[in-house]
């Protein structure tokens, strides 16, 4: 895959790891969309506390890559303008999930998951009737057969099993 101009990546093996929000970017972030998923991340810790600091940290990750891409693609346009959501939202979910897959080299359950993660914010503010309607629920098609994705296990030792694997090598090597 060719890389594009101006994104950092850190590779390991075979993964490709991409830093697409950064602080350059986030700077150029429509500064209303900031505002607006930060009160909705308020209200949803409030209602449950005990995700906060694993979904909701990941889905503030997760939607600060959708704000920056569509700083960067759709024109830096407002979360809520219904306008928007109505006329060009399936397109601009549909150009995040190709993006995400070619330039950012995520694979089908890391898309799918992105996209949970903006979906639930419009969820959010449907009900709270910021909008008319969720912007592309039951319009747009998640990827297919994520299920079947290979996880990638990482595992790592403690230091107490290195250390025992150190003496253990050493005493086999002794005469």
């Amino acid at each position: 895959m060719k890389r594009k101009e101006g994104l950092t990546y850190q590779t390991k093996s075979d993964r490709k790891i991409v830093r697409y929000a950064t602080k350059a970017r986030m700077a150029k972030v429509n500064p209303k969309n900031i505002k607006i998923y930060e009160r909705y991340l308020k209200s949803r810790i409030i209602h449950n506390s005990d995700v906060k600091d694993t979904t909701y940290k990941v889905y503030h990750s997760y939607m600060n890559i959708f704000m920056c891409y569509i700083a960067e693609e759709w024109d830096n346009f407002y979360l809520l303008d219904e306008d928007m959501l109505e006329d060009e939202m399936i397109d601009v979910m549909e150009g995040y999930m190709a993006f995400l897959a070619d330039e950012c080299g995520n694979g089908k359950k890391v898309i799918n998951t992105k996209l949970s993660a903006v979906s639930s914010f419009y969820l959010w503010a449907t009900k709270r009737g910021m909008i008319r309607s969720h912007p592309f629920d039951g319009k747009l098609d998640r990827i297919k057969n994520a299920q079947d994705e290979k996880k990638i296990s990482v595992h790592f030792l403690h230091e107490d099993k290195i250390n025992q694997i150190y003496k253990t090598l050493e005493e086999e090597a002794e005469p």
